[in-house]
């Protein structure tokens, strides 16, 4: 994860900063199962697939294709 943050600096996942990235996912994720949060993700992926079918965006590359 560290090679992704370069243009952030120097990132280092210390201890403390693994602490809270472990605890702010739980709280996001509270009671949820992981089923639970497949289908919600599921659900925010088609809309918004839908929402670029609404507005003439599906057409676009794909995000690999624009970053290749």
């Amino acid at each position: 994860m560290e090679a992704w943050w370069k243009v952030l600096g120097n990132p280092h996942l210390t201890p403390e900063v693994q602490k809270k990235l472990v605890d702010g996912v739980h709280a996001e994720i509270g009671a949820r199962s992981i089923d639970e949060l497949a289908q919600e993700r599921d659900e925010i992926l088609l809309g918004l697939i839908e929402l670029r079918k609404k507005v003439g965006k599906g057409d676009q590359p794909k995000l690999a294709e624009r970053v290749a």
